[in-house]
């Protein structure tokens, strides 16, 4: 493995990730509604349909890293999923109290957080890939949990846990909205509680 190169796509990533993340967030818009955009683009605005993003991007930017740097598999593959499943817990830990007190987070907010996160989660598998324990035998753990990723990653779209954290900010739906909901009565309702 070139450590050199590894590390410069680390801190290139972030980046990276950030901008190709904002692409599939607006995914949905530019295909209207199809299949593939709501899957991986959001499809509504919702915490989790904009950390989806990320994480989807988190992964992709991975497979770039093996397929370049080609580090030690297991040992990557273990370190990536392992800090995929960290910087997805964190950003749960600082999401669901905003959540549950619905209070809206700001577009500026939720893009330092998320840079923050991917930043974090960059740190976590590069030091878990070069560093000096060994982690090659949560391999076989780690491809379960990828796949769980994957599962939760493709149902929570379309059927969202009714939890605050899936809830649209605008509409106050879960999941899919659908293509002539009139979200301007939704807004008028919301504001005057009916």
């Amino acid at each position: 493995m070139n450590f050199k190169t590894f590390k410069k796509l680390e801190v290139s990533g972030v980046f990276s990730i950030f901008l190709f993340a904002y692409l599939l967030h607006n995914f949905n818009q530019y295909l209207g509604g199809s299949l593939l955009s709501v899957l991986f683009g959001s499809a509504n605005s919702s915490d989790w349909e904009f950390i989806k993003v990320f994480l989807f991007s988190y992964l992709l930017w991975g497979f770039v890293e093996l397929c370049w740097a080609k580090p030690v598999f297991r040992q990557f593959a273990a370190a990536k999923i392992l800090s995929l499943y960290i910087i997805t817990f964190l950003w749960f830990l600082c999401y669901l109290p905003f959540a549950l007190c619905k209070v809206e987070t700001s577009l500026l907010f939720n893009c330092v957080f998320a840079f923050l996160l991917i930043g974090i989660g960059m740190v976590l598998s590069y030091n878990f890939t070069v560093g000096s324990v060994d982690i090659k035998f949560l391999f076989i753990p780690c491809v379960f949990l990828l796949l769980l990723f994957f599962v939760c990653f493709v149902c929570f779209t379309p059927y969202p846990p009714q939890i605050p954290v899936f809830q649209d900010h605008l509409t106050g739906l879960y999941g899919v909205i659908p293509e002539h909901f009139d979200s301007g009565a939704a807004t008028l309702d919301s504001l005057y509680g009916n």
